[in-house]
């Protein structure tokens, strides 16, 4: 996009978004039911955000592209940290030094240790990488594969090199295979994998002392922490759909309550970043070609939008109606009970109606009417948000539901 025409687009995109009705010209409307009136008021204030935001956009080009340094603000952030998936993990990690070590003492090993502390280590890591059993599998067989061309490498090629130059000819290929493999989705497993053991096996220092035992029985230590993991991963607590959907829902409870909490109530930012988080870990695990997880998908994003709507609607001026709003939220959060969920949505309807009464029975501000046609969009967007994934939060599902994307 040329510079020149960045202020004119922004201007444009300015011009589209003031020629939208405004909230008391719908509100005008005396022959159109209040569910209506209700219903494009969200619309055009979706619109009008749209346009907003494309100005913005617009006028953030200009000023990256004039070089004008913005001015630094900090953005609070928070974490969905589980402490029941913490305990399984630590619990994993405890077997695999269990499992592992038991095996060492038992077989009188010379390098259990290595397998013990590996056990752990890769055990607990696989806590971030998901899927973890699919993971472990292809890092057990990719340790497996490459044990053959690294202990040709290190102990038969390298013992025959003569300086740097031929140790990095010997070497080279071996990295250059690792890296090419780590560009490719489908095989960056395999090849980050193999690196890892290549160069821990190596074990590459200015005076090198070969030891073909001892390279084998690391890569050895290797295989067996890597299967010890995937095997408890299979079965000490698995990750399944059903497990991800439950971890999505404490943390959706979490943030929730901490919306309507008295004392430190969550922002914005800390709300969308500790859902965004916690999305990204139920996407993970679900499968998209089932309709029931596209479906919790779709419902763990109409949470999110709820939840968000909510605190846009608390921070702007709290009214009676809000303070209710917010303390059925705290219940439903707290509670499996449907009736909290029915209750929450009865609430934003009732609050969003009575907005819209005070609109068509006063005269008020320009000011007034924005903040009421806010409130309007804020109350009918979490009446719809909790219809749409109330049930995953409540634990009930509704029969003959389908996804939209079914």
């Amino acid at each position: 996009m040329p510079r020149s025409t960045s202020p004119g687009l922004a201007e444009a995109w300015s011009r589209h978004g003031a020629r939208l009705p405004l909230v008391q010209q719908l509100c005008c409307d005396r022959s159109s039911l209040d569910a209506e009136v209700i219903g494009r008021i969200p619309v055009v204030a979706r619109l009008r955000e749209f346009f907003a935001a494309l100005t913005a956009y617009a006028e953030s080009y200009e000023a990256v592209v004039s070089g004008e340094k913005p001015e630094p603000r900090s953005i609070g952030f928070a974490h969905s940290n589980d402490p029941v998936v913490a305990l399984w993990t630590g619990l994993r990690a405890a077997l695999a030094v269990f499992v592992v070590s038991s095996f060492w003492i038992l077989t009188n090993w010379a390098h259990g240790s290595t397998a013990a502390v590996l056990g752990a280590a890769a055990t607990a890591r696989l806590a971030t990488m998901a899927p973890s059993v699919p993971v472990a599998l292809g890092a057990t067989l990719s340790f497996a594969l490459a044990t053959s061309p690294a202990f040709i490498i290190v102990e038969v090629l390298l013992p025959l090199a003569d300086g740097f130059g031929m140790f990095a000819v010997a070497v080279a290929p071996m990295l250059f295979l690792c890296a090419f493999l780590m560009a490719h989705k489908k095989t960056m497993l395999i090849g980050y994998m193999s690196a890892l053991l290549f160069a821990s096996a190596g074990q590459f220092l200015d005076q090198m002392v070969y030891d073909p035992v001892g390279m084998l029985n690391t890569c050895i230590a290797a295989v067996v922490s890597a299967a010890t993991a995937m095997v408890l991963w299979a079965i000490i607590a698995p990750a399944t759909p059903e497990a991800a959907r439950r971890r999505f829902v404490r943390a959706a409870r979490r943030a929730l309550a901490g919306i309507a909490a008295r004392r430190r109530r969550i922002g914005l930012a800390e709300f969308q970043t500790a859902m965004t988080e916690a999305l990204g870990q139920l996407r993970g695990q679900l499968r998209p070609d089932q309709p029931d997880d596209i479906a919790a998908y779709e419902a763990a994003i109409a949470l999110f939008g709820a939840g968000r709507e909510l605190i846009r609607v608390r921070e702007d001026r709290a009214s009676s109606a809000t303070a209710a709003l917010v303390l059925d939220i705290a219940e439903l959060a707290g509670s499996q009970g449907a009736q909290w969920l029915d209750r929450a949505r009865r609430t934003a309807q009732d609050a969003a109606a009575r907005c819209l009464a005070e609109l068509r029975k006063d005269a008020v501000g320009a000011k007034q009417a924005q903040s009421a046609g806010r409130k309007i969009v804020a109350f009918a967007a979490i009446r719809d948000e909790l219809e749409r994934g109330g049930e995953l939060l409540s634990g009930e599902r509704r029969k003959g539901a389908q996804s939209d994307a079914a």
